[in-house]
């Protein structure tokens, strides 16, 4: 793949695996803060719903950035990307997501900067686990987050927030 910095108009394909229809445990942590801990119980509609949100998310995502190696095979994603902020930091993020991609994968993110920054050697993982279907009182796109400190997020839908 060759390198690009995408633009807000950005019309990417999302690298990441679409997740399929049911519900899914993400599981978030994040290596400076070894108290945190985000679990989101997302509700997953179909396929073509699925792959316009994350695609949407994924142009989001790597706003002012370039992908500079992507590779992949059926249980494994590794791509490295190059994002410019302000102030000149540049900061490169690894990304890794292996396991079987329809019942459970982990992604795993490892920034580095051009600049001394104290987030050298900081791993933001994130554990995907197909649960099952969907609770009846939940629809296609509805997620809940709940954080460390027992706090949940109130329930709102990811499919309806963001223009398809």
């Amino acid at each position: 793949m060759l390198p690009f910095y995408a633009s807000a108009n950005a019309q990417a394909i999302s690298p990441y695996p679409a997740l399929k229809k049911g519900l899914w445990e993400i599981v978030t942590t994040d290596s400076s803060s070894p108290d945190f801990k985000a679990t989101e119980l997302r509700c997953v509609g179909g396929a073509n719903q699925e792959r316009r949100t994350a695609k949407k998310e994924f142009a989001d995502e790597i706003k002012n950035c370039r992908v500079l190696t992507s590779t992949s095979s059926k249980e494994k994603i590794s791509l490295v990307r190059e994002c410019k902020k302000d102030g000149g930091l540049i900061m490169t993020l690894k990304i890794n997501i292996e396991g079987n991609f329809s019942s459970r994968f982990e992604r795993s993110a490892n920034p580095s900067f051009n600049i001394p920054t104290g987030l050298e050697g900081l791993t933001h993982t994130t554990i995907y686990r197909f649960v099952g279907a969907c609770p009846k009182s939940m629809k296609a796109g509805d997620t809940i987050t709940t954080y460390p400190d027992g706090g949940s997020s109130n329930l709102w839908n990811r499919y309806s927030i963001r223009k398809q």
